[in-house]
């Protein structure tokens, strides 16, 4: 299954070079948010509006080395 991660292109730019990304909450919160494809558009209008030079991570969730986790 493949979910997105939003990020600033230049965070993206910064990090994109590592061997892991923590993305900007990892610290903070604990986990990376994500979304489902069909998601997008409503993250993007709820967190992202008025925000340019966003980059979308595909991710593959076969992939993760560390634990997956849905919210409501």
């Amino acid at each position: 299954m493949i979910i997105i991660h939003i990020v600033d292109s230049d965070t993206w730019e910064e990090n994109k070079g590592s061997t892991q990304y923590y993305g900007d909450t990892l610290k903070s919160q604990g986990f990376i948010h994500c979304c489902l494809p069909k998601q997008v558009d409503e993250v993007l209008k709820n967190w992202f509006t008025g925000r340019e030079y966003l980059t979308f991570l595909e991710i593959e969730t076969n992939e993760l080395s560390s634990r997956l986790e849905f919210e409501n």
